[in-house]
């Protein structure tokens, strides 16, 4: 289940009004083993060496088992997550839903029961979001799935709706008419979907999510990250983000590290690393990059390096 690479740049549609308007690149790098990742777009600029790490050159290992305790998931922020994942490949319209639906049934399949054993004696609960060894997998499972079926999207498709069947043709949108485009446009899209949904609510869940800067400026938006990552911790993604290294470069630009402590996440994005592929469940990382646009910065960028505890992501802010 080896997942493609591919290169490409994509304007991003815009969500929470104007707010997201700006032009944006992302570039994909191979990774070098598993305490140092590919180095990403985030709405800006590449960031190599300087950015914290080094680029990458080849893929690391497979990622070991998870064995320390980690949070339960609040249920409705578990299912933001994936329902935000799913929303944006649906409106995306670069493959049927029905036929996503089947691929990704078909990969969880062929990956849960060698999942399982890893993690014996523990066994995650198969179905409950709130587990975190269920929720890495299948969060995993569904970004593996995205990664497999963008290669060869289609641009125009019939796709079936409803319990009848009912048939319909669906043609993607011309901004988004390279394949190259669509991971870069996914990860910006869900980040939006997710901090949109974190400030103005899920259902009938409140979040708190902190409002955007009015104007570009490095501490406000270090205040906000601290908050938005507060979301994260409250909601049991992840034990505790801590910040270091924050360096402020002439008030609307500089640079930090974020690291989050044992995230639901930590086996699954280790996991689509070592597997190569182009796009992965960077939640955290995906929703700062939406909070700072939403913010007025253009091109803030990171690079991120995993642990067996942690991820790290080192950030730039212009």
């Amino acid at each position: 289940h080896t997942c493609p690479v591919t290169r490409g740049g994509v304007t991003h549609r815009p969500h929470l009004g104007s707010l997201f308007a700006a032009r944006s690149r992302r570039t994909h790098a191979l990774p070098r083993n598993v305490h140092e990742t590919q180095a990403r777009f985030a709405g800006g600029n590449y960031v190599g060496p300087e950015g914290g790490f080094p680029t990458p050159l080849v893929p690391p290992l497979p990622p070991v088992p998870v064995k320390f305790p980690r949070a339960r998931l609040n249920q409705r922020f578990a299912v933001l997550l994936l329902r935000s994942t799913y929303e944006v490949v649906d409106a995306m319209d670069f493959i049927p839903m029905d036929k996503f639906q089947v691929k990704f049934w078909k990969l969880r399949q062929s990956e849960y029961e060698s999942y399982v054993l890893q993690y014996y004696p523990l066994k995650p609960k198969q179905g409950e979001l709130s587990d975190p060894l269920y929720f890495d997998f299948i969060s995993f499972a569904q970004y593996a799935t995205i990664s497999k079926e963008i290669p060869d999207a289609a641009k125009v498709f019939t796709e079936k709706l409803g319990v009848e069947g009912e048939e319909q043709v669906v043609r993607r949108a011309p901004e988004l008419k390279d394949n190259a485009a669509l991971p870069g446009a996914l990860s910006l899209r869900v980040g939006e979907q997710v901090y949109d949904t974190l400030v103005n609510g899920f259902e009938d869940a409140v979040f708190n999510g902190p409002a955007p800067c009015k104007n570009p400026d490095f501490e406000c938006a270090i205040d906000g990250i601290r908050k938005l990552m507060q979301v994260f911790v409250d909601n049991g993604y992840c034990l505790q983000v801590t910040f270091s290294d924050i360096q402020n470069e002439g008030n609307t630009k500089g640079s930090f590290k974020m690291r989050v402590e044992g995230p639901a996440t930590l086996w699954g994005a280790a996991a689509l690393a070592s597997r190569r592929c182009i796009v992965t469940n960077e939640f955290t990382a995906m929703t700062v990059a939406a909070y700072l646009r939403a913010s007025g910065f253009t091109h803030s960028s990171y690079g991120y390096r995993y642990t067996e505890t942690f991820i790290e992501e080192a950030w730039k802010i212009e």
